[in-house]
């Protein structure tokens, strides 16, 4: 079980401004979320069955702010919102380093590979996780993935695979239905910290996105083209690759990290490379 009340104090920057002139908006307010869960788990040899609830309720957003309180009302026009849902809800399968898991779940990119010390463990939680796809924690919503995900763990290597469709959730109330027209999947690769290769950790990975919903994409192309080419697909092939390394120095320590990727794909008429 898991309980979350956060209360947000909003003071943005004033009234946007168009052209040269102020739209009066709501740039100071207040508002709250809760976010309960509640989840069963049985587990019997190699096998595990999870399911879990979540009801958000978030209360006094501004009708006509701006800032994250008009990110939730924009996606669902209530001051006071409310709804249930399954967060998660999955199998799965592990025996001698292999794993396979099937359902609705979280998923953390970059979160393989687990490391094993708490400081390159910092650097892949908030410094390499979830810069392409996560479940979004931050917001009082969240969002899962319906698919199934695969790997293989070593000692110090582990790879695998992941395909999924996710779900509505984040600014949006409603975290239960899957976007429609979406799809993410990808490989990855990782090198763990172990006594073969000291405090250093690696990564290698592959994702695939696709938009085939035929909405009007934002980008920074003229409004009249991208009107035109809305029913044309996104399609992005992502390539990247990370490390980290920590040296023992003096009282403390010395840690490094880097992390790129590189893009080829079309976003609708254009080729994104």
């Amino acid at each position: 079980m898991h309980e979350r009340i956060r209360g947000e104090f909003v003071d943005w920057f004033g009234d946007p401004v168009v052209n040269g002139n102020a739209i009066p908006k709501e740039s100071t307010y207040n508002f709250v979320g809760n976010k309960f869960q509640l989840g069963v788990r049985a587990a019997k040899g190699p096998f595990e069955v999870f399911a879990q609830f979540q009801d958000t309720t978030i209360a006094a957003l501004p009708e006509n702010g701006v800032g994250i309180g008009a990110a939730y009302y924009a996606q669902t026009p209530h001051t006071t919102q409310q709804s249930a849902f399954l967060r998660q809800g999955y199998a799965k399968f592990k025996s001698d380093g292999f794993s396979i898991t099937g359902g609705r779940q979280l998923y953390f990119d970059a979160g393989q590979g687990v490391a094993r010390n708490k400081n390159l463990k910092w650097i892949q939680d908030f410094r390499w996780a979830q810069r392409l796809i996560g479940p979004f924690e931050y917001t009082h919503v969240g969002r899962s993935f319906d698919g199934g995900q695969l790997g293989y763990q070593m000692d110090d290597f582990e790879v695998g695979g992941f395909a999924f469709l996710p779900t509505y959730g984040g600014f949006e109330i409603n975290g239960m239905h899957d976007i429609s027209g979406i799809n993410v999947a990808g490989l990855t690769a990782n090198l763990r910290d172990s006594e073969a290769v000291g405090n250093t950790l690696g990564r290698v990975f592959w994702t695939y996105y696709s938009d085939t919903r035929g909405l009007v994409a934002t980008d920074n192309r003229p409004a009249p083209v991208r009107a035109a080419t809305r029913g044309d697909p996104i399609e992005i092939h992502t390539l990247g690759a990370a490390g980290a390394h920590l040296l023992p120095l003096g009282p403390g320590n010395l840690d490094g990290s880097f992390f790129g990727y590189g893009q080829v794909g079309k976003w609708q008429s254009l080729d994104q490379n």
